[in-house]
């Protein structure tokens, strides 16, 4: 599965199902398309090919841009969660 269709399904799935503010899916919805940018520009479009490398990856490159660690924390965070939606929907293995 493509990365940016996961990342649809996931944010849909934070609506419909955890009922997730606007604020929050917004904020979600910023965060996990900058990781997508990322991720186009290295040619990284699929969902198993994501990995913790690719991960550090991208903090390291969001903290050489001088986004604060609460910043990176927030990005972190809605990555993570995109990855565990993944791994419970099969999308991505271990």
């Amino acid at each position: 599965m493509l990365i940016k269709d996961l990342v649809d399904n996931y944010l849909s799935s934070l609506v419909s199902i955890k009922r997730y503010s606007p604020n929050t899916i917004l904020g979600y919805r910023v965060d996990l398309f900058s990781f997508i940018e990322y991720c186009n520009k290295y040619s990284i479009y699929d969902s198993n090919s994501l990995n913790i490398k690719v991960i550090k990856r991208f903090l390291f490159f969001l903290g050489n841009n001088k986004y604060s660690n609460t910043s990176l924390s927030r990005k972190l965070s809605a990555i993570r969660g995109l990855v565990k939606f993944a791994f419970r929907n099969n999308e991505i293995y271990a």
